[in-house]
């Protein structure tokens, strides 16, 4: 399976949010194919995003057993609360004569500027 991890790294001197995936396959198999859907909010624009929320970066695969990292930003404005985000994360499995498509379905926690 992929397995994923993220870090907030908050940036309150230009009101942005950055966030780093690091995405790491743990099969015998190439992973390819990878899209990261997050649902913003109005305090919380992606800044990095088609006009499907779908977020843009450069179309990566994962070799077997390999990692690589996704860097996405946020613009903010005022969060007075904590942001949870619905985030999606697709992608398919290259299993010798097969195709096999998966998701990670998570919250993003931006954290509260007070």
């Amino acid at each position: 399976m992929m397995s994923i991890e993220h870090s907030i790294n908050p940036d309150p001197s230009i009101a942005r949010v950055d966030v780093t995936f690091l995405l790491k396959n743990r099969t015998s198999f190439i992973i390819d194919h990878i899209n990261i859907h997050c649902i913003d909010s109005m305090i919380s624009k992606l800044l990095n995003t088609t006009s499907t929320n779908l977020i843009s970066f450069s179309s990566i695969s994962l070799s077997p057993h390999s990692q690589n990292y996704i860097y996405i930003y946020f613009s903010i404005n005022a969060i007075s609360f904590s942001q949870k985000l619905k985030t999606t994360l697709t992608y398919s499995i290259n299993k010798l004569n097969t195709i096999e498509t998966d998701r990670i379905e998570f919250k993003l926690n931006l954290p509260c500027s007070r």
